[in-house]
């Protein structure tokens, strides 16, 4: 029995989740340039106002925090389409080329320190946007207890700060983990 060739249909379908998912793409990396934007002037304000305004400040902090939320927000939205585009893509292919983008290679030199590794870039993004979310919420957390911690003594406010440089090299490990692609692109974590 003779495989039935592709329609043009099938062709218009195929070629329509291509562009579909490269353009759900750039979106997600312009998008998270233009909140980028917005978190490098929330960190010059701050750096500006601290000391100086402390209701400003705290304004300051705040925008920061609502930025790094929303920018959060629009990176898994954007994960989202295009991961649905990308499903629409491999179904499509199998018709016309057959497994080329759902067929997974293996790095030349699996295993070595320096070689590549299937990390999920929009997974890295959004978990440096989940970070951003919590830094700039701790900040505001700062800039409105500021009064009471000259109260404190130096040791304890030394601890809460390696405390956070402790939490945030932890959270880099768990990102190393987590962002991981799996040889199955079948899988709902990959």
């Amino acid at each position: 029995m003779m495989d039935p060739q592709p329609s043009s249909k099938d062709k218009l379908r195929y070629d329509a989740a291509t562009r579909a998912r490269e353009f759900e793409i750039e979106l997600f990396w312009k998008r998270s340039l233009f909140f980028w934007g917005f978190q490098a002037a929330a960190f010059v304000a701050l750096a500006t106002t601290h000391g100086k305004s402390p209701g400003l400040a705290v304004a300051v902090a705040s925008f920061g925090a609502m930025c790094a939320w929303v920018w959060t927000l629009a990176n898994r939205g954007s994960k989202y389409w295009y991961e649905s585009w990308e499903k629409k893509l491999q179904s499509a292919e199998i018709m016309l080329t057959g497994p080329l983008f759902s067929d997974i290679e293996k790095p030349k030199e699996a295993g070595r320190w320096l070689s590549g590794k299937r990390y999920s870039v929009s997974r890295l993004a959004i978990g440096l946007s989940d970070y951003a979310v919590v830094f700039w919420v701790a900040a505001l957390v700062h800039e409105v207890a500021s009064p009471w911690l000259c109260c404190l003594p130096p040791i304890l406010v030394r601890i809460m700060a390696i405390l956070f440089a402790l939490g945030s090299t932890i959270y880099a490990l768990v990102l190393r983990v987590r962002c991981v692609q799996h040889d199955d692109p079948r899988r709902p974590d990959a």
